[in-house]
């Protein structure tokens, strides 16, 4: 079995050894991802919508994963910014959440914005 490792595989003899290997299986992505989005902030799950739920003078931090994950920041966070475009810019913050993993690169930054 190959695992990728850093920017190379590494080999593994996994013969006579009891073990289940995962893969990852496709899951096909939302016709209207965005439109979701929205509805999502429109009508949540046991909560208010978001509108009423941030206020325009609050404050307002939002955190998102670093690169290492598979989260498309650079959609949802254009996205977060419409839905709550009554609060003032200046009131909101964008935290990147690296956790123990290295910080991000310029490069990495830009594309997550």
């Amino acid at each position: 079995m190959s695992l990728p490792f850093g920017k190379t595989q590494v080999e593994l003899d996994l013969s006579g050894i009891n073990t289940t290997v995962l893969e990852p299986r496709f899951v096909a992505g939302l016709d209207d991802e965005k439109g979701a989005f929205f509805q999502a902030c429109d009508s949540p799950i046991g909560a208010n919508p978001l509108k009423e739920s941030i206020e325009s003078g609050d404050r307002v931090a939002i955190l998102i994963p670093d690169a290492t994950r598979p989260f498309p920041s650079h959609r949802v966070l254009l996205w977060l910014m419409e839905a709550i475009d009554h609060v003032a810019k200046e009131n909101v913050v964008i935290i990147n959440g690296t956790g123990s993993h290295r910080g991000n690169t310029p490069e990495e930054l830009i594309a997550i914005m």
